[in-house]
């Protein structure tokens, strides 16, 4: 859109990031948008400074003012980065990430998506290849997973599925075993059932 010759934008936005547990986003969250956004490249750089200016709130915010007025979208990602980004070691987020356990009350979903997140931020630093990551996710979530009842029923398919993503689809399971006890049909068996493959799980 122009007005005379004069190009207008609609204005990006950017989730609100404080520095703080009060930030609408976490750090990785306001990062992942900032990187969307330099890689669509549809918008003057300016424009993207402005927004991020905008984005940013509270002490996060105040970061900006040791950096000169000419800071670039990529500056001030660095400056931020440094402070809030990720300070932890190859070898101290691998530890982390290996004595994960999904903790009581916790779903299979929110336990592979932790996993999932410490993973990244190895891999972000680049330690490792989508291969090895992959492969760990998935050994780390199936030998993880709380309820042995479940393993024992999914371990055919951990056998089998060689892909996270694919085996994560397996959290059907727990949707199935929720509609069923609600039915008062015996837990036993129904992971009988699942085991020969005579039961589809329901996604909820």
């Amino acid at each position: 859109m122009t007005t005379g010759n004069t190009p207008t934008y609609q204005r990006p936005r950017l989730p609100i990031f404080a520095g703080d547990a009060k930030s609408e986003a976490s750090f990785d969250v306001w990062k992942f948008e900032v990187k969307c956004l330099l890689r669509e490249n549809l918008y003057p750089e300016l424009i993207i400074v402005q927004c991020m200016r905008n984005s940013l709130k509270n002490q996060a915010r105040n970061t900006l003012l040791t950096l000169p007025e000419s800071a670039t979208p990529h500056n001030i990602l660095e400056k931020i980065e440094g402070i809030y980004g990720n300070v932890f070691s190859n070898e101290t987020l691998l530890q982390s990430f290996y004595t994960e356990k999904q903790e009581e009350g916790q779903s299979v979903a929110d336990y592979g998506m932790k996993l999932e997140g410490i993973l990244q931020k190895a891999y972000d630093k680049g330690k490792l290849t989508s291969e090895v990551r992959d492969d760990m996710l998935r050994t780390k979530f199936w030998s993880g997973i709380r309820d042995s009842a479940l393993k024992n029923a999914t371990r055919y398919k951990y056998d089998t599925i060689k892909n996270f993503d694919e085996l994560r689809k397996e959290e059907g399971v727990i949707s199935a075993v929720d509609v069923l006890s609600k039915e008062r049909v015996n837990r036993d068996t129904f992971y009988g059932a699942y085991r020969k493959g005579s039961y589809q799980p329901v996604m909820l």
